[in-house]
């Protein structure tokens, strides 16, 4: 592949396979400026990004496509403050990415559930319980999570997947409607 500032058009590229979800994610070297301030031109970028780099930024992107596509909510957290989400988390609970960046993720689960969050946090629980969760504009709804721990060199990470039971429990009352009116002509 040949062209100028060519490891920009490898990047577009590769972003292409994973679909580049609305181009939000799309990685730009282009806007690339020196210490001064001053624009890098195509030819000295090259120079300025190693293979490895670009390969690590593309390898980074592919995982944040993967997470995207997702049909559960992702969530990582440090000790209660939101490091890291997926598209599917925004759209979840109604706020933008820079929003759920300020919160605590106890702010985005109903009160009475939060003493038992807490609880499951301390303990370094993993697996799978059922929680309520606060969408920005105060609606709830049921909230499957699946939590796991993962450590790095300066802190423990919490990863948290959920998936919204608002469908499911539907579906349950209307089957437990359907089973009481067969019972009443029994």
């Amino acid at each position: 592949m040949e062209t100028n500032g060519g490891e920009k058009n490898l990047m577009k590229e590769s972003f292409q396979e994973c679909g580049n979800l609305d181009g939000r994610n799309q990685l730009e070297i282009a806007n690339l400026k020196d210490s001064d301030g001053c624009p890098i031109l195509p030819n000295t970028r090259k120079k300025l990004m190693t293979d490895s780099q670009i390969q690590l930024q593309m390898t980074e992107q592919r995982y944040k496509c993967l997470a995207d596509a997702s049909f559960e909510a992702i969530m990582i957290h440090g000790k209660g403050k939101i490091i890291d989400f997926n598209q599917r988390f925004v759209d979840l609970h109604g706020y933008s990415r820079e929003e759920l960046l300020t919160l605590n993720s106890a702010e985005l689960i109903a009160p009475e559930y939060r003493d038992l969050v807490t609880e499951k946090m301390a303990s370094g629980f993993q697996g799978t319980y059922e929680i309520v969760a606060i969408r920005k504009d105060g609606t709830t709804f049921p909230l499957e999570v699946r939590v796991r721990t993962m450590g790095t060199q300066d802190r423990a990470l919490r990863i948290v997947v959920g998936r919204d039971l608002t469908e499911q429990r539907q579906k349950e009352q209307q089957r437990g409607k359907q089973q009481r009116t067969i019972q009443t002509f029994d």
